[in-house]
């Protein structure tokens, strides 16, 4: 006999296991803190805003926003807020304030994460559940970078009791457990993985060309208390993806594997914090062409210590890493070109030191200092130095809201870069030294916020302006691979830059419609010192404008929600003519991002039925419909050869205009 307290626990995990079993796919896990049910019946918003943009968010309470395909995703949360702008249904990454993806800091447990974004632009690398908060900062306060911070934190408290998180729909399957060990240990385990080809493989397409396509999550993590002044924590996550695209139209194959892994130990004692950590990404990528094939294989790691002091006004800290890139290179057979590749390793040691201190300078007014200074050992064995202060001064108008003003000055030393026109994650890590100068970055936000009718609205305002030195963008193709004579440095623009812009907000953050309004203006662009790119032009992701609405209305027993997105088409350089030598497609383009695609729109629902709704277990069914206006949103321009041997070039859409999804999930 089963005990009568385990008869739902049980049934709701026979129903997971059948439904799993349906669709031929074993078990996965997942973890959560489970405050879904409180967010809805309290009726909050996760959202707090803070200090440089949004401060803190509660992950649990991201179950309480619409759930698209089953998933309440973190990095497409962000997206949706002000001053945060993401590309379409190919990239999931984060432009913060008019910066490259790369530009922004995103971490896991303040481990770097330098690929956060599975395929499809639908899921990031963080399962949810098995974290407690997000962190979010528009501009980098904790390492060098010239964007924002995003960092994912375990959670840290030590329950008494089994928690357990577990979902599966029809492109995905996802658990957590969180278990203690005793009354001052705790181990949170996490799995994720991916079923996509077994209902939707005709369905996904770039263009008219099927993908296919997995991805799968591991994250393990064990938290313990020994005494009341320490804690120690490890954390491990590894992650892959697979994917392959046949284009039988041009004779195009690629077939793509790409992933992560790190792991950390941390202590923190009191006031002081200390860690080690090691963090890797890879990316092989196979391409074939008629008879010509290239392997293209990329990778970069970093390990690293970290040591941080923290007072109630005052903290400081020292942070050293070793980096090492693999820099992307072909190995290509059946080319005239052919040869066995000479892929550059790079290696480089970057050591930071800084400090930062509060001032209460009045009762209204406040100030932030930061001081960060680091010397950087490029792979050549050449010293680059940079010093980066920020301040930060808030006047607390009371009821009239808040005002800050921010500015600083940032460096970066690492870079992101590569083919962006495959459908697939074809960028590649690099190292400052011979191939580009260390970035930096000088920056100026104004922000206004407050809230109004006691606390149910909230307003925010925020307007900036960065300057950017020694910018790359690659203006290869995939036929540079196969067809020429391959050359980082040929195939890199080289300059520097500018983003400046307004973002404006209203939040709903109470009662049983909650939801948010975020539109940015903005400009990204971008000036090269090179022969034929003389000017100013828009940076490969820029959007003039963005406009996203979001809204969840709890009732009793079901929850709906919706959000949209409408938006600016992202530039790109079109070609003006093509023809054949021998086997080699050569093109002449017109002007360096000079045309547009089309405006960018897309609206998605979510409906959660709940057949069992507590503060301490949920049991329900999720529906959703992904673009559910059938809109086909273009994702890049590419070149179409027809069998005659005429050309043509155009729009590339995801080839599906609609996806729905049911999930079933069990919350304990």
């Amino acid at each position: 006999m089963i005990p009568r307290k385990l008869h739902r626990p049980v049934l709701a995990l026979v129903c997971l296991l059948a439904f799993q079993q349906a669709w031929g796919q074993a078990d996965s896990i997942k973890v959560s803190l489970d405050s879904t049910v409180l967010a809805a019946r309290r009726h909050t918003s996760t959202l707090v805003l803070g200090r440089a943009g949004v401060d803190r968010v509660d992950i649990s309470g991201l179950a309480s926003i619409p759930s698209v395909l089953g998933n309440a995703d973190p990095v497409r949360f962000l997206a949706s807020l002000p001053g945060v702008e993401t590309g379409g249904e190919m990239d999931a990454g984060l432009h913060i304030q008019g910066s490259e993806s790369a530009h922004s800091m995103v971490s896991m447990q303040g481990v770097p994460v330098y690929g956060a974004k599975h395929l499809l632009g639908i899921f990031s690398v963080f399962n949810p559940p098995h974290f407690s908060t997000m962190r979010f900062a528009q501009w980098a306060e904790n390492s060098n970078r010239l964007g924002g911070e995003v960092d994912m934190s375990i959670p840290e408290t030590i329950l008494d009791k089994t928690v357990l998180d577990l979902s599966a729909g029809l492109i995905s399957a996802q658990g957590t457990l969180r278990q203690p060990l005793g009354k001052k240990t705790a181990l949170s385990l996490s799995g994720r993985g991916s079923f996509i080809n077994l209902l939707y493989k005709d369905v996904i397409k770039i263009g008219n060309e099927p993908i296919t396509y997995g991805f799968g999550d591991l994250n393990a993590s064990l938290v313990s208390r020994p005494s009341s002044k320490d804690l120690l924590a490890f954390n491990f996550y590894t992650g892959s993806d697979a994917g392959k695209l046949d284009s039988k139209g041009i004779g195009l194959g690629v077939d793509a594997v790409w992933g992560n892994s790190l792991a950390s130990l941390s202590w923190t004692h009191g006031k002081l914090f200390q860690q080690i950590w090691a963090s890797r990404f890879g990316l092989d990528v196979d391409i074939n062409f008629n008879s010509m094939s290239a392997s293209v294989p990329s990778s970069i790691g970093s390990a690293g210590y970290k040591a941080e002091w923290k007072a109630d006004y005052w903290s400081a800290g020292a942070e050293s890493a070793w980096h090492k890139a693999l820099l992307q290179y072909p190995y290509m057979e059946g080319s005239y070109n052919e040869s066995d590749g000479s892929a550059e390793l790079q290696t480089a040691l970057e050591t930071s030191f800084w400090t930062g201190f509060d001032l209460s300078l009045t009762a209204e007014l406040s100030a932030h200092m930061t001081l960060r200074g680091t010397h950087f050992l490029d792979p050549e064995r050449h010293n680059h130095w940079g010093v980066s202060p920020s301040a930060l001064l808030r006047y607390n108008m009371l009821r009239a809201g808040k005002l800050e003003f921010s500015a600083g000055a940032a460096h970066q030393y690492i870079f992101q870069t590569g083919l962006s026109n495959l459908g697939f994650p074809c960028e590649f890590w690099f190292l400052a030294g011979s191939h580009a100068e260390p970035q930096s970055s000088l920056y100026g936000i104004a922000s206004y916020n407050n809230t109004f009718h006691n606390g149910m609205f909230a307003v925010k305002a925020d307007l900036y302006y960065r300057t950017l030195r020694n910018q790359v963008e690659y203006t290869g193709d995939v036929f540079d691979f196969i067809s020429g004579d391959y050359d980082l440095d040929d195939v890199l623009l080289k300059g520097d830059g500018r983003n400046f812009g307004i973002s404006l907000m209203l939040h709903k953050q109470a009662g049983r419609l909650t939801g948010w309004l975020a539109y940015n203006l903005g400009r990204s662009l971008r000036n090269f010192d090179v022969a034929g790119y003389a000017g100013e032009y828009p940076s490969n992701h820029e959007r003039l404008h963005e406009l996203n609405a979001v809204a969840t209305w709890n009732g009793r027993g079901w929850s709906a929600g919706a959000s949209v997105v409408a938006a600016s088409g992202t530039p790109f350089t079109a070609p003006d003519s093509f023809y054949m030598m021998g086997s080699r497609i050569v093109s002449h383009y017109a002007a360096h991002n000079s045309s547009r695609l089309a405006p960018y729109f897309r609206a998605d629902l979510s409906f959660n039925w709940y057949f069992l709704q507590r503060a301490d277990e949920t049991f329900g069914l999720n529906f959703s419909v992904y673009n559910a206006t059938m809109r086909d949103n273009q994702i890049f321009c590419r070149l179409y050869v027809n069998e005659d041997r005429t050309f043509a070039y155009g729009p590339t859409t995801m080839g599906f205009s609609i996806l729905p999804s049911i999930s079933i999930f069990y919350r304990r």
